[in-house]
């Protein structure tokens, strides 16, 4: 209960002052060194890595990536170009790539243009399933570094926004990064359990469309489960949304 004593602020009501004081929060010089050093630690990392150089690269700069998007495969790319000395990592690979997407998309977005945005998005996904097929090794433990190194990052920068949002208080770089260590299994299970609850959900609408194919029983099947299917791609699109929304 406030104070008698206690002045009113004329705007405090107003939701302005707090999206600001959100602001001023958000660029504390901690949580920037935090997310620079896991920034940092993440492209150190897949720099190493890449001193395996194992994308073909043709003469003309064209990758196994560019291949793959355009023409769906790489096998005729690496047959081609696969005796020539030209090649790149999968972390830079992928990170040129990005950047263009990243780019063309802002530029899409300035001129108006939904469909190209969501190209370069939709490219973006497509990439990620190129580097998991067919350099699945190399991709796993990447982001699985990534994920790991995200995990410590995120947890000490969400506390410290925590103490300061509640309690205004300020903890140092060590200690949020002590307490994020301390809870590491829970900030690293967290993403990946959502992950999974739709790894299975998906699953069964795949299950499901498989079971479709079967003569005679099979389009009843579907027909009859077609709501719970409706229902279970409701429910995987909130659980992704909860995601997004939560890594931003």
């Amino acid at each position: 209960m406030a104070k008698d004593n206690e002045p009113v602020l004329p705007f405090g009501s107003f939701l302005f002052p707090r999206v600001f004081r959100a602001f001023r929060m958000s660029i504390q010089p901690t949580k920037l060194i935090l997310a620079f050093l896991a920034l940092a630690i993440v492209c150190l990392t897949g720099r190493l890595m890449d001193l395996h150089e194992t994308v073909v690269v043709a003469p003309h700069g064209v990758t196994e990536l560019d291949a793959y998007i355009t023409q769906g495969t790489i096998d005729r790319h690496i047959e081609r170009f696969a005796e020539g000395e030209d090649r790149s990592g999968v972390f830079a690979t992928l990170w040129n790539f990005g950047a263009e997407r990243f780019h063309d998309g802002l530029r899409a977005l300035a001129q108006g243009n939904a469909l190209g945005v969501t190209q370069n998005i939709a490219a973006c996904f497509v990439a990620l399933v190129w580097a998991f097929q067919h350099h699945t090794i190399y991709s796993v433990l990447f982001f699985a570094i990534m994920l790991a190194v995200m995990s410590l990052a995120g947890g000490a920068i969400c506390r410290i926004a925590a103490l300061q949002f509640a309690q205004g208080e300020k903890p140092g770089l060590t200690e949020s990064v002590r307490f994020s260590v301390r809870k590491f299994y829970s900030l690293l299970t967290a993403p990946v359990t959502m992950i999974a609850i739709i790894a299975v959900i998906g699953a069964f609408i795949v299950l499901l469309g498989l079971w479709g194919n079967i003569r005679w029983i099979g389009p009843l099947s579907v027909g009859l489960f077609l709501p719970l299917a409706f229902m279970a791609a409701a429910l995987i699109a909130v659980i992704g949304i909860g995601i997004l929304v939560d890594s931003i």
